[in-house]
């Protein structure tokens, strides 16, 4: 099963995502602290290098494999891309066409190994405003092809945010796509 939730800073994604059947955290945003009481095994990434190689016996102990965030993922990639100045734009570290072709394969090809270890993937990602003419759509923040990636290959994607409720203010999962944010819903949640 591959889930994808995203949404505002602070809701409590990581620490919903500790809720998953024997988890391990990979976490790109260094922010697996804020879940507190929640947190369980996590392995802290600063460079592609610490997760590039992975295989599936360094994760046998576990069910249940959380990446967050997708977006910090991403950066980490990157990071990685612009030491070889061929996926970089003329005469700077940003990526190039070629670069973010280069990102969406690694990404794939990565996310794709994971998968083959036969466990759960969480993906967590925050929530980022577009506008489509006048509307505002609400989308996971992810840069490139990834993010379209990632919204194929996720079995269900939903918006984690607060709704005014008639005890205060809730927290909602919503995985029903609409107008107003990405979601997805192939389970009939």
């Amino acid at each position: 099963l591959i889930v994808f939730i995203y949404g505002d800073p602070g809701i409590g994604k990581t620490s919903l995502a500790f809720s998953a059947k024997n988890p391990i955290l990979f976490d790109f945003d260094r922010g697996a602290h804020r879940a507190g009481k929640f947190r369980k095994d996590t392995v802290p990434v600063s460079c592609w290098a610490d997760v590039a190689s992975i295989s599936a016996e360094d994760l046998e102990a576990y069910d249940s494999i959380i990446l967050d965030t997708a977006g910090r993922l991403l950066d980490v990639i990157i990071a990685d891309l612009v030491k070889d100045q061929k996926n970089c734009r003329k005469n700077s570290k940003e990526l190039s066409i070629q670069g973010y072709g280069a990102l969406n394969k690694r990404f794939s090809h990565w996310l794709n190994l994971i998968r083959s270890f036969g466990k759960d993937v969480i993906l967590l990602a925050h929530a980022a405003e577009d506008r489509k003419g006048e509307e505002l759509i609400i989308r996971p923040d992810m840069v490139g092809g990834s993010k379209k990636e990632a919204y194929k290959v996720a079995d269900l994607m939903g918006y984690m945010t607060t709704i005014q409720g008639e005890q205060g203010a809730e927290i909602s999962l919503n995985f029903s796509p609409s107008t107003a944010h990405h979601a997805k819903d192939s389970g009939a949640i």
